[in-house]
C-alpha cells in the first residue's frame, strides 16, 4: 500500500483566461496566506483568556499556472500530464478569442484528462446550462461561477475541489493496487490448482 500512502497532496491549479487582470485577481484570492491582523487579535486574546484555544490556520498553499488562450492551456495541461504533475482544478473563462473558446477547450482537456476539475467563469451568458451539457454532457467535474466572482466563493472551490480531485486520485491508486493483487493471487490459485 505504500504506493498509495506516499502520494503528496495535488494542489496544481490552472487559470485560464485572455485577461491579466483576473489573473491577479485571482492569484490575490488563493495566494492569500493569512491576514496578520487576525494573528495579532489571537494573541491578544489568548492573553486576556486562558482557556480559548489558539486558533489554527488550516492553509493549502496552491501551486498556481496561468494560460492566455485555450490552445496554451491544453499544452500546458499535456505537459503536466506528462511530468506526472497534472492539474487537479482548471479555473476557465468562455471567451478568449481568437482561437479555442472555454468550452472547446474543456471538451478537448476531457478527452484526454477526463479526471480534471473544472470550474467555469463567465461574465458572460453564451452558454446556459442545458447548452453547457449539450456541449460537454452531465459531469460532477464542471461548476460555474459569475464574473466578479466573489473571493470566498473560489476559496470554496480551490480547496474542494482540490480536495475532491486528490480523494479521487487516492480511491484510484487503490483500486489499481488491489487489482494488481488480487491478479496475483489469481495467478498463484491457478498455478497451485494446476500443481494438484
Amino acid at each position: 500500500m505504500d504506493l498509495v500512502e506516499n502520494t503528496q497532496f495535488n494542489n496544481r491549479i490552472l487559470l485560464v483566461d485572455d485577461n491579466e487582470d483576473i489573473h491577479i485577481d485571482f492569484r490575490k484570492v488563493l495566494e492569500q496566506t493569512g491576514d496578520l491582523g487576525d494573528e495579532r487579535l489571537d494573541q491578544l486574546v489568548q492573553s486576556l483568556f486562558d482557556d480559548v484555544p489558539h486558533s489554527k490556520r488550516h492553509v493549502i498553499h496552491f501551486q498556481i499556472d496561468s494560460a492566455y488562450q485555450g490552445e496554451e492551456a491544453l499544452e500546458m495541461v499535456a505537459e503536466a500530464e506528462r511530468e506526472e504533475k497534472p492539474y487537479a482544478v482548471v479555473f476557465m473563462d468562455v471567451r478568449m478569442p481568437p482561437g479555442l473558446d472555454g468550452v472547446q477547450t474543456i471538451r478537448r482537456i476531457w478527452e484526454n484528462y477526463r479526471f480534471t476539475e473544472i470550474v467555469i467563469v463567465t461574465a458572460y451568458s453564451d452558454y446556459t446550462w442545458d447548452k453547457l451539457v449539450d456541449e460537454l454532457g452531465l459531469s460532477d467535474k464542471l461548476l460555474c461561477i459569475k464574473k466578479p466572482f466573489d473571493p470566498m466563493t473560489v476559496k470554496q472551490l480551490a480547496v474542494n475541489l482540490t480536495k475532491k480531485w486528490n480523494t479521487a486520485y487516492q480511491v484510484r491508486r487503490y483500486i489499481q493496487v488491489f487489482e494488481k493483487e488480487i491478479g496475483e493471487k489469481a495467478r498463484a490459485l491457478d498455478q497451485l490448482i494446476e500443481n494438484l
